[in-house]
């Protein structure tokens, strides 16, 4: 598993690998980093879980037969507020999942 969770951004790259086996394969929390040409299958989890507000760009990737969902979006209630996450998407597979 590969966990951005400490306001990382853009700068932040994770490049070319194959991710798999974890409860989920990728886990943002209040980040934005740049997650391209990967490979994210077979996690017992979400392929991708975002949290707190998380924009992650997310191109080139494959998210294919992980147990939970492709890519979990989990928003925060506070009061009148509400966090979404806003993953910027293109040119990936999302199936099976």
């Amino acid at each position: 598993m590969v966990t951005f969770s400490h306001a990382e951004d853009a700068n932040s790259v994770l490049a070319g690998f194959t991710i798999t086996g974890g409860n989920a394969g990728i886990y943002c929390s209040g980040t934005s980093p740049l997650i391209t040409s990967c490979n994210i299958v077979g996690n017992i989890g979400a392929g991708i879980e975002l949290h707190d507000g998380s924009n992650p760009a997310i191109t080139y990737c494959d998210i294919v037969s992980n147990t939970g969902s492709g890519l979990a979006m989990l928003d925060i209630l506070g009061g009148r507020n509400i966090i979404y996450n806003k993953p910027a998407i293109t040119n990936c597979l999302i199936a099976e999942n």
